[in-house]
């Protein structure tokens, strides 16, 4: 789980993360929006997420809150906690009554939620947005080239917090862009990738070898020289035939 700045369109821009322990069942990715302090929670379509209120004391009640209403309430001497609407068909929240942690499984797709926390009677100071995202679709490479250069588009279906790179040799390049310009180098050694990425997922094009954008230069920057044929493979010429048949001379024919 990260934690930064939450920026509009991009999602990547302004960001600082910092590492939280990871949810094994889902990919989550957090920002706090310092304007208003409600931390944005993206979790995957058919996934879940986990929110974490502020907690500086015992707790002997809890009320989470989704907009004004109620989705899960305890308090001590209760063995369970008591779920509301939006936890069902399900259950799909469940509240870890000595953290005060909640839960909230089986995402919908564009499914956005706003939770607030109560705790002790105190009014409430921890707010989030859970934003249900899909994952990437894995892109795909166009390719425009000349002799010398080649213009590579990444394609693919995008969405709000689709965030574009590319790699060259496993090496980021590029950011926040679709196009990139390459120039043929002498060794044609380079492999390009397109990277499409979100807060839940990351999804890369098949690779984009160098030396299949410039097919003509191959042979001879790789030092291949086409075989000549040796003077002792070439086929012999064909002999010709000797129709001409020596004539005998006649007995009356003086021969020197």
């Amino acid at each position: 789980m990260y934690r930064g700045r939450r920026r509009s369109p991009s999602w990547s821009q302004g960001l600082f993360p910092t590492l939280r322990a990871p949810i094994l069942t889902a990919l989550v990715f957090c920002i706090i929006d310092l304007c208003n302090g409600r931390e944005v929670v993206f979790g995957k379509v058919g996934g879940e997420v986990t929110l974490t209120p502020k907690v500086d004391q015992p707790i002997s009640s809890i009320i989470w809150k989704y907009d004004p209403k109620k989705a899960a309430e305890w308090k001590t001497g209760q063995s369970e906690p008591d779920y509301y609407p939006i936890c069902y068909p399900g259950p799909r929240c469940q509240l870890n009554t000595a953290t005060g942690e909640l839960k909230i499984m089986h995402l919908k797709q564009n499914e956005k939620l706003d939770f607030s926390a109560e705790i002790n009677g105190m009014a409430a100071q921890s707010f989030f947005t859970v934003i249900a995202l899909e994952p990437e679709s894995k892109p795909s490479v166009g390719k425009t080239c000349n002799d010398t250069q080649c213009t590579l588009v990444c394609e693919g279906k995008d969405t709000t917090y689709t965030k574009y790179s590319w790699k060259e040799n496993n090496e980021k390049i590029a950011d926040d862009t679709t196009t990139l310009h390459v120039q043929k180098s002498d060794k044609l050694d380079k492999i390009y990738t397109c990277v499409f990425s979100n807060p839940v997922s990351t999804e890369e094009s098949d690779p984009v070898k160098e030396v299949d954008l410039f097919p003509g230069e191959s042979l001879r920057n790789t030092g291949v020289i086409r075989p000549q044929m040796r003077a002792h493979e070439r086929l012999p010429k064909r002999k010709q035939k000797q129709n001409k048949s020596k004539r005998k001379p006649n007995s009356g024919e003086n021969v020197y």
